[in-house]
């Protein structure tokens, strides 16, 4: 127990350093910021949504890791990032975005990501990009880019991601020469064409997405250089054909789409015809590949399709149509015409087999621009200032309308507006939130306190006030610190015997300091007061002796021993001190009774012992013998030969290993240790060790002293009253002829629980309880018991995920929240581990940024025995409650998801049936069974390869990850903690959106239970990919916080 004891104590010590490691953190922490700068962790600032105007300048210096995302800034300056020079990783989407300086990222040259995505840029000057040599990832998705600087590979050299995703883009010259380039996104733009030297200069290229633009034609050599191409993505174009050498030579290829393209099924199309036979995996969505033309085959899949399916008649080319517009209206354009082939029994709805290109371009508009300028609409006007008479304005800029040409313009007009303006009311609006107070406990849960005030602005000229309020409080619960063991005194020992024989002594007593579990601690300080007692005592004055009382009547016979007995009492002349009487001679006298009233049984007395067993093994004799006192009273009677007998003993092979019979239990040595031993020893000489404990210990019986009046006073302990009923259980008392047997027995889907797991309890009137303490009973964990866990138990499994069958995994539940902006939703899964809590991921008790915030009990409800979704609301089977209690974990890191784990107390306790059970928290013997290469289960409604959640309950078999093999995948890019570890493989198959929070389960083959050894935690950028594996929580560390926190709420 010391050493128990000594680990609390270390373990409260290393969190007030960590939290104060972190309360020196906070003073380069702008407000609203969560800053973490530790040790083993990357330096890191997350600031997204908190409404800043500006870069916020008190960032601390030595940050690597800056996130910005959802704030309000509608352009980057020079100064914002100048102190920031050791940043690798920039996030600033979602901000408004108009404009960024030159010179914004001037500093920031060891930079590898940046996310500029979701903004309302519209062009971008290669100047920006200039002082970011060590860029790697680039987000520019979501913004309304026409265009991007044709150097773009002079400046960013080591470019290996681009994100362009949702703008405006027309042509594709500036990814010419990004030689690193390995992923490039380009849907949802408004390109028509792919130009052979598009790519000629990117060998590194192996995802190319274009899907969703307009492109009409692909040029045979566009892919040529492309040697490790393993996906293309085109589907939802314009494309009527493709040549077959467009994907020649791509031995790495695996995903294409050509879906939702208005495709001309002929013979020059019949080359995917065969790859879809031969290897239907390469086209995705390969039933919603249909024929557009000719007539006979509109509407067909191209997988429905015959071999001769694909024909090809005589054509010729029509005539040319009109020269389009030139897309320039000065400074060198491009204008093109089309002409289509005709087959010669279709009027040219089909298209036809020409030779020759459908398609023509030239040059136009080669004339030097001058070009005039156009105003942009005006700005709101600014504000007035209040109660006043006072002037505002708004302005507008001159802009060029050609952005794609680099050409001064003017604008005729004026670019600032001023009028008089009276100003209006000012309304109040929040401050940011003030720090957490401190924990209301030391320690065990107690509640934190934040608050804002109606302060930004504050009313003023009759302004409101914010929704009726001057000030806001929000309320969390939280854990300061583990408490230490809580301790109180045992009961007092017997008081010693008197000091002196008579006249004036001393007495003392004892008691012992004792832990939560009624054991003995050997720190005897941690309990206040003392452990010893003394008090005087008074004996009867030494000169006084006592006197015989006359002899009482003669007992009746004992039947069994067949004696009686008499006795007398001592008196002394002092009444006062009866007790403390002193006589010479015996008290007590006995004498075998009468012939008449004995049985012939009577006469013997008891049988001794049996002796040791003459051999260890190989078959011994024992004996014992029991004498005749009776013939010596009785000379009438013969006792007979039956004095001694003997058995056979020790029968089993010399060459195994069994048990001797127990010794008899020890003395009560003294009132200091209170326990009883017994003891046996292994015999034989075989290879085979017995198995089972050598020794045993219980409570002894003692009888119970207490003080009366000055006086001392013995009673029986527990004078044989009937027990109390269990929770989850029952008692049965029943009455024997000498006092009481008492039968415990637990519901069903629980089992009791005990110090030596005893069922049952005897009470003798007179001696008291054989077992002074009260079993309970706790649920059954790890084991199923539904008719389906025999199915699934017996069925072949596979190494992917696939459909549970019904309940056959009882305790995982399904977590709802209400979210601040769409309300309730489903959104994690969790393991229950008693009738009572409820483990998940501590990221599924926050609504997600940009307010982030703890739920309320209220806001989540946990249902019990789903396994479709949709029935959770309508199948009599599931039960839901909602949170009672909801705690993450105190070390939670939301930015870093470290210690990513928390409990929910549920408000109705679960009501344990074979549909619902709970999982076993792991032992420290079964801590082992997460090593690298075994394989456990994961189950999860998550998003599925459709993209879309899954109804029913999946499951998947993963095996365990080495650890750095772990961190070398994720490349440095996501922080990887000791809380955390890796599972997948080199498949599709993995955990996704949905199953945060869901259990990964190992067996444990030896006691036949499942154990709960990870939390799904977070995975890569997209899921199923398997250079990217799963990483979960390591429940092992957590379990002692887990028992913690359950243990302190029943107290």
């Amino acid at each position: 127990m010391h050493k128990m004891t000594t680990f609390g104590l270390l373990t409260v010590i290393i969190f007030l350093i960590q939290c104060l490691k972190m309360t020196l953190c906070e003073a380069q922490c702008p407000t609203g910021c969560i800053c973490i700068s530790q040790n083993n962790a990357i330096p890191t600032s997350y600031c997204d949504g908190q409404g800043y105007r500006n870069v916020p300048q008190n960032i601390n210096p030595k940050t690597e890791i800056l996130s910005l995302t959802q704030n309000n800034f509608y352009q980057l300056k020079k100064k914002d990032f100048r102190n920031l020079q050791k940043l690798t990783r920039l996030s600033l989407k979602m901000n408004g975005i108009q404009r960024i300086a030159d010179d914004a990222f001037l500093h920031l040259n060891k930079l590898k990501y940046l996310n500029l995505g979701k903004n309302n840029l519209k062009s971008i000057s290669i100047k920006v990009f200039e002082h970011l040599p060590s860029l790697e990832e680039l987000y520019l998705n979501d913004n309304q880019l026409e265009g991007l600087p044709s150097e773009l590979y002079n400046v960013l050299p080591n470019l290996r991601k681009l994100h362009l995703q949702n703008n405006n883009l027309k042509d594709n010259k500036f990814i010419a020469n990004l030689k690193k380039l390995e992923y490039l996104d380009l849907s949802k733009n408004k390109l028509k064409e792919i130009r052979a030297r598009m790519f000629q200069n990117s060998p590194n290229l192996r995802s190319v997405r274009l899907e969703e633009n307009q492109i009409e034609a692909i040029e045979t050599d566009s892919f040529k250089t492309l040697s490790q191409l393993t996906e293309v993505l085109l589907n939802d174009n314009e494309i009527y054909t493709l040549d077959k050498k467009l994907f020649a030579n791509k031995s790495q290829l695996k995903k294409v789409t050509l879906h939702g393209n208005p495709l001309r099924c002929d013979c020059n199309l019949h080359w995917i015809y065969n790859v879809l036979m031969s290897a239907p995996k390469m086209f995705d969505h390969k039933e919603e590949m249909r024929c557009h033309s000719p007539s006979t085959l509109v509407g067909k899949p191209i997988v429905e399709l015959y071999e001769d399916s694909f024909g090809c008649e005589l054509s010729v080319w029509g005539t040319w149509e009109q020269w389009s517009t030139c897309n320039k209206p000065c400074g060198g354009g491009q204008r093109m015409r089309k002409r289509d082939c005709l087959s010669s029994s279709s009027s040219g709805d089909d298209g036809g087999n020409c030779k020759g290109d459908g398609m023509e371009r030239e040059k136009c508009n080669a004339k030097e621009c001058n070009v005039k300028g156009l105003f942009t609409t005006w700005s709101t006007w600014s504000n007035c200032p209040p109660g006043v008479y006072a002037e505002r304005l708004r302005t507008r800029k001159c802009f060029n309308p050609f952005s794609d040409l680099s050409v001064k313009v003017t604008c005729r007009g004026k670019v600032v507006e001023k009028e008089l303006c009276y100003g209006k009311p000012v309304h109040g609006g929040w401050s940011q939130w003030s720090d957490w107070s401190d924990c209301s406990q030391l320690c065990k849960l107690g509640t934190a306190t934040r608050t804002r005030t109606c302060t930004n602005p504050m009313p003023q000229f009759n302004g409101k006030l914010c929704d009726g309020l001057t000030i806001e409080k929000q309320t969390k619960v939280c854990l300061a610190a583990l408490c230490p063991p809580k301790t109180e005194w045992g009961e007092w020992s017997e008081f010693s015997k008197c000091t002196a024989s008579c006249g004036e002594g001393l007495q003392t007593r004892r008691r012992q300091c004792l832990n939560e579990f009624n054991q003995p601690i050997e720190i005897q300080k941690i309990c206040p007061g003392k452990d010893t007692q003394s008090k005087k005592c008074v004996r009867s004055k030494c000169i006084i002796n006592g006197a015989w009382s006359p002899w009482l009547q003669w007992s009746a016979c004992d039947s069994m021993s067949c004696k009686r007995s008499r006795i007398r009492t001592c008196v002394r002349h002092d009444k006062r001190n009866i007790e403390n009487s002193h006589c010479e001679g015996e008290s007590v006298q006995q004498e075998y009774c009468p012939r008449s009233q004995c049985s012939i049984n009577s006469i013997w007395s008891p049988w001794s012992q049996w002796s040791d067993c003459s051999k260890k093994c190989g078959g011994g004799v024992r004996i014992r013998s029991r004498p005749c006192p009776g013939e010596k009273s009785h000379p009438s009677v013969t006792c007979g030969d039956q004095r001694s007998e003997s058995e056979p003993c020790n029968v089993h092979s010399c060459d195994t290993q069994v048990w001797s019979e127990w010794s008899e239990w020890s003395k009560c040595p003294n009132p200091t240790t209170n326990k009883q031993v017994r003891k046996r020893v292994c015999l034989g000489a075989g290879s085979n060790r017995c198995s089972g404990r050598s020794k045993e210990r219980r409570q002894c019986l003692r009888e119970k002293v207490v003080v009366d009046d000055g006086k001392v006073v013995k009673t029986k302990e527990n004078e044989c009253q009937p027990r109390e009923q269990i929770e989850n259980g029952r008692v049965e008392n029943i009455p024997t002829e000498n006092g009481l047997f008492v039968k415990y027995k637990c519901d069903a889907f629980y089992r009791l629980k005990g110090n030596d797991g005893s069922d049952n309890a005897t009470c003798i009137k007179g001696k008291g309880w054989n077992r002074n303490y009260i079993p309970y009973c706790i649920p059954t964990c790890g084991k199923p018991v539904h008719k389906s866990y025999s199915h699934w138990y017996s069925r072949a499994r596979l190494h992917g995920g696939e459909i549970t069958i019904p309940h056959s995994w009882p305790w995982q539940v399904l977590l709802e929240v209400k979210t601040k902006d769409i309300g309730w939703k489903l959104s994690c899964g969790g393991s229950l581990i008693n009738d009572r809590w409820v483990v998940t991921a501590g990221h599924c008790l926050f609504d997600k940024p940009p307010e982030l915030r703890q739920f309320k009990p209220e806001e989540i409800k946990v249902y019990l025995g789903v396994h479709n979704v949709i029935d959770r609301q309508r199948s009599k089977h599931v039960q839901m409650s909602y949170a009672k209690l909801v705690v993450p974990n105190l070390k939670f890191d939301h930015a870093l998801l470290d210690n990513d784990i928390g409990l929910i107390e549920l408000a109705t306790p679960a009501k344990l049936n074979d549909r619902i059970l709970p999982v076993c928290l792991p032992s420290r013997r079964q801590r082992k069974l997460v090593a690298v290469g075994n394989v456990g289960t994961v189950v999860g409604w998550g998003v599925t390869r459709s993209q879309r959640a899954s109804e029913e309950l999946k499951e998947l078999r993963l095996p365990v990850m080495d650890y750095n093999e772990c961190v070398k995948a994720y490349d440095k890019s996501y922080n990887l903690t000791k809380s955390m570890f890796c599972a997948g493989k080199n498949t599709s198959e993995d955990t996704c959106k949905g199953d945060s929070g869901g259990g990964y389960l190992f067996r444990d083959a030896r006691k036949k239970k499942w154990t709960l050894q990870g939390v799904v935690s977070w995975g890569g950028p997209q899921c199923g990919k398997a250079e990217k594996p799963s990483v979960y929580t390591k429940v092992s560390l957590f379990t002692a916080w887990i028992r913690a926190v359950i243990r302190d709420r029943k107290v």
